[in-house]
């Protein structure tokens, strides 16, 4: 479990790169998901990176800083308010929906102790795709891609980005594994 002091510092820090990005609607999203968004795992299973009590924050924060540092390795070509906004955005869809928490807390031992799984998934989102309810969430909330974002978000299910934003993403996404 994830220290509470951790926690509030790496929303703190997650709340600053929001306000740096000048978007209304990114802001009134955070604003009204904060709580969640900022105690929400980022993985069920404890063999998973993030699996702990606010490990959705701390793990964008760590791919942000490898996005930044493989733009930077391959010639800084990303607009830095458009990488932020990809990376912070990309697995919003983690939290769940407007209604539904994709993780809930595991009440079976066998599960806990035979599979790892720190969570269980919530029965009503079961089978949904992470990059899915993302674009569900970003929707809800009124907040626009460009067709370059959309692609790079996009490019973490298809394993083929189209762009260097997607390429930059992609790869932090993996090196952060």
């Amino acid at each position: 479990m994830a220290d509470i002091e951790e926690i509030k510092k790496n929303w703190e820090q997650f709340e600053s790169i929001i306000d740096r990005l000048d978007s209304d609607d990114i802001k009134g999203m955070i604003n009204d998901l904060g709580e969640r968004i900022a105690i929400s795992p980022a993985n069920a299973r404890n063999t998973d990176k993030g699996s702990e009590d606010g490990g959705l924050v701390k793990n964008t924060l760590e791919i942000l800083k490898l996005s930044r540092m493989i733009d930077a390795a391959t010639g800084k070509q990303c607009n830095p308010k458009t990488l932020y906004k990809i990376v912070i955005l990309h697995n919003i869809g983690t939290i769940g929906t407007v209604e539904n928490d994709l993780y809930l807390p595991q009440d079976s031992s066998w599960h806990l102790e035979k599979l790892g799984m720190v969570y269980k998934i919530n029965p009503k989102l079961v089978g949904q795709d992470k990059i899915d309810l993302t674009f569900i969430m970003l929707a809800n909330y009124g907040v626009k891609l460009e067709l370059e974002e959309f692609q790079a978000i996009l490019s973490l299910r298809t394993k083929e980005p189209t762009n260097h934003y997607g390429k930059v993403l992609l790869a932090a996404k993996i090196l952060s594994n």
